[in-house]
């Protein structure tokens, strides 16, 4: 995460970029924040689609494409997923997403 960020000692350049002279890419840190409720989908159940719920734990580097993340699902193990969206406001007000968050 260090590489990623800059100092008040480096000039304002990240020292990624110092050693590179590369501006790195940040943007999968932006999407969610740490344990956020998400969808995320289980392509166990194909051909039906089935978006599940789990909690973002991070960026998965090295694993899978880019902008694959570390999903926190029921069972507690961590998972590796792409398609991962965001709970919406209006759907954590619902019973069901309160009742799925819950248990």
């Amino acid at each position: 995460m260090f590489n990623g960020t800059t100092s008040i000692w480096s000039s304002r350049s990240m020292p990624y970029e110092v050693v590179t002279g590369n501006m790195p890419d940040i943007s999968e840190y932006l999407y969610f924040t740490w344990y956020q409720p998400i969808f995320y989908y289980d392509p166990s159940n194909f051909p039906e689609d089935r978006e599940l719920i789990g909690h973002f734990l991070g960026v998965a580097h090295n694993v899978g494409q880019a902008l694959c993340f570390w999903i926190l699902p029921k069972s507690g193990r961590p998972i590796a997923r792409i398609i991962v969206r965001p709970i919406s406001d209006a759907e954590l007000q619902t019973n069901e997403i309160q009742q799925e968050l819950q248990s």
